[in-house]
């Protein structure tokens, strides 16, 4: 849902919900693969504010998503030859803010953003990297 505001501007506000479909060679790949793993499902709401002229643009996005299931890469603890596999990990809820914005000059696009993410496994507490 987009809400136009004077002087070409905008809030934005979203919601979402998906499901990622396992990938086969998470599943079986020859000595990798986790046959036990589900596919995610995720429920996604972002909010923001944007700003656009004929010279400049900006936003500001703040987001919120929470995935049931999530597919992980890591370092199999059993194995001594440095494999890594997949495993799920239970609800992980991802928040970020996004700042960003993209200045014409001429033929020239100039863009930059800065984000700022977090990703917490809601059991446990470990925090993604």
């Amino acid at each position: 849902m987009d809400i136009s505001l004077p002087d070409n501007g905008a809030q934005i506000l979203t919601t979402a919900q998906g499901l990622e479909l396992l990938h086969l060679m998470s599943a079986y790949y020859s000595g990798s693969g986790n046959s036990t793993l589900s596919s995610d499902t995720n429920r996604n709401i972002e909010a923001g504010l944007q700003h656009e002229t004929r010279v400049y643009d900006l936003h500001l996005v703040a987001y919120q998503n929470n995935v049931q299931n999530l597919i992980q890469w890591q370092p199999k603890t059993c194995d001594i030859n440095g494999l890594w596999g997949p495993a799920n990990y239970g609800l992980v809820q991802i928040r970020g803010v996004s700042l960003g914005g993209n200045a014409r000059l001429g033929n020239y696009t100039l863009k930059a953003s800065f984000d700022i993410l977090s990703a917490i496994d809601q059991k446990n507490k470990f925090r993604f990297t």
